[in-house]
This record gives C-alpha cells, sequence and structure tokens, in this order.
C-alpha cells in the first residue's frame, strides 16, 4: 500500500503540526477590558424589566391594549430601545459601581430614568404613542365645568319612572 517513506513523510509531518499546534497555541492573558464585562444574567434581566416597563407605560396610557400581543415590530424597537439604556449604562459605570448600589432602587429608577430619557429622545421609540409633549409632567386632567346635579330624594321610598 503504502512505502515505507511515504510513512516517514506523514510520520515527520504529523510530528512538525503537533510542535507548530503546540508553540503556536493561544494563551490567556490578563486583559482590562475583561473586568468590566457585565453577565450575560444581568444583561438579559435587566433588558427583560426595561421591555416589561414600557409595556406597563402602553398600557396605563392606553388601556385597551391590556391584554392585546405585542407585535413583533414593536417588541423589536423595544429591545432596541432597552439595549441602548444598558449600552449607555455600561459606558457610564463599571461593574463593580452598578454592583455597589445595584439593590438602590431610588438610585437604579434615576439611572435608568435618565438614560431612558436620552434614548427615548434619540429615537428608539418613535411612533409607539407614548412621545409625552415637551417635559415629563402630570397629564391633564379635564377640569369640572360646573353643572349642578340634582341629587333625587329616595327617602319617601317612591322610585322615578324611567320609562
Amino acid at each position: 500500500m503504502f512505502t515505507r517513506k511515504e510513512i516517514m513523510i506523514f510520520i515527520i509531518a504529523v510530528m512538525i503540526g503537533l510542535s507548530l499546534a503546540w508553540s503556536c497555541r493561544l494563551q490567556a492573558a490578563d486583559n482590562s477590558t475583561v473586568k468590566n464585562l457585565y453577565p450575560n444574567y444581568l444583561l438579559y434581566n435587566s433588558t427583560n424589566s426595561c421591555v416589561r416597563g414600557i409595556v406597563r407605560l402602553m398600557i396605563q396610557l392606553n388601556p385597551g391594549l391590556a391584554n392585546a400581543p405585542v407585535p413583533p415590530a414593536v417588541q423589536q424597537q423595544m429591545i432596541g430601545h432597552c439595549s441602548c439604556v444598558m449600552d449607555k449604562i455600561r459606558n457610564e459605570l463599571t461593574i463593580q459601581e452598578y454592583f455597589a448600589q445595584m439593590h438602590d432602587y431610588q438610585w437604579l429608577k434615576e439611572l435608568w430614568g435618565n438614560h431612558g430619557q436620552k434614548c427615548f429622545d434619540d429615537g428608539y421609540l418613535n411612533g409607539m404613542g407614548i412621545r409625552p409633549k415637551g417635559p415629563l409632567q402630570e397629564r391633564d386632567i379635564p377640569e369640572d365645568n360646573g353643572t349642578p346635579v340634582e341629587i333625587p330624594d329616595f327617602s319617601a321610598e317612591v322610585l322615578p319612572n324611567l320609562s
């Protein structure tokens, strides 16, 4: 089948290949960017919480959407917005700073609110019907027009004729 010369060339080629593979192997090095990696579970949970918050906001502004499924295009838009917020937070804070204050609800609310507003202004949620008119403020509640309301007296146990 194979001559002795071909077998020897094959063995030498394998040995040279193994020695090259051994000498050129990748080695792990201390990289400064590795220290500031946000874990996947934190990114996943934060993004999902953000999306749920946007859905709650949309339902507050339009209660008719309460049990309606969210269309895939809208889901994609919300995930884009929440990823933008997370990226802005990751650029500002190291993971150690974030973990140190992660359980302070007021700090977390202000942090996500400020960065959420920046991404909102960048246009990540355009066309979803939740864009405020100017600065965030209380929704306009119509004033009472002063129409007098007559309350019937039912103490005589006589019901009015409703027909």
